[in-house]
C-alpha cells in the first residue's frame, strides 16, 4: 500500500512542479542527474561495474529515451493542463497496453480471463477520464491523448526490455 501511495503521490507532485513554473526538461534533467548520482554511488560502493559494450550502451539509450525523456515530457506537458487524478488514472492503464504488446512479442499467451479483466479496467478508466465527468474544461481532453502517449512509451519500454533481456533479465550479470 505504501508503494501505491507513493506512486500516486508522484502525480500530485508533478502537478505542483509544473504549476510552480518548472519546465519539463528541467525536471527530467535534474531528477535523472540525482538518480544517476545516487544509483552510481551505490553501484560504486558495491564494486559493481556497469557494462559499456555496444549492446549495453544501446539499452541505456533506449531506456533514457523511451523510458524516461519521452514519457516524462508527455506527462509533464499533460500535467500542465489536466488534473493530477486524470493523469494517474491514465497511467494506470499501462498493463492494458503492455499485455497485447507482450502477446505480440511472444512473452505472454492470450488469456480470455486476463483480457476480460483488462477490458473492465479500460471501461472503468474511460468512465473516470471521460471529459464530461472529470475535466473542468472539456477542451482539455486532447491532453489525455498526450498522457496516453506516455503510457505507450512506458509499456513499450517494459515489453522491449523484457524481450531483449531474456528470461533471466532480473538477475544481474
Amino acid at each position: 500500500m505504501l508503494i501505491g501511495a507513493v506512486w500516486a503521490l508522484t502525480f500530485l507532485l508533478t502537478k505542483i512542479a509544473v504549476l510552480g513554473g518548472d519546465r519539463s526538461f528541467g525536471i527530467i534533467f535534474w531528477s535523472s542527474v540525482i538518480a544517476a548520482l545516487v544509483l552510481g554511488t551505490l553501484v560504486w560502493m558495491r564494486g559493481i561495474g556497469l557494462p559499456t559494450d555496444r549492446t549495453a550502451t544501446g539499452r541505456y539509450l533506449f531506456v533514457a529515451l523511451i523510458g524516461t525523456v519521452l514519457p516524462s515530457a508527455a506527462t509533464y506537458t499533460a500535467a500542465e493542463h489536466l488534473p493530477a487524478r486524470v493523469i494517474a488514472v491514465c497511467m494506470a492503464i499501462i498493463p492494458l497496453v503492455a499485455f497485447p504488446m507482450a502477446i505480440a512479442f511472444g512473452l505472454e499467451r492470450p488469456d480470455l480471463r486476463r483480457f476480460s479483466g483488462l477490458l473492465l479496467e479500460f471501461l472503468g478508466v474511460l468512465m473516470i477520464v471521460a471529459p464530461d465527468t472529470s475535466l473542468p474544461d472539456p477542451s482539455k481532453a486532447i491532453f489525455i491523448l498526450l498522457a496516453l502517449l506516455s503510457v505507450l512509451f512506458c509499456a513499450t519500454e517494459g515489453v522491449v526490455w523484457a524481450r531483449s533481456a531474456g528470461p533471466d533479465w532480473t538477475r544481474p550479470s
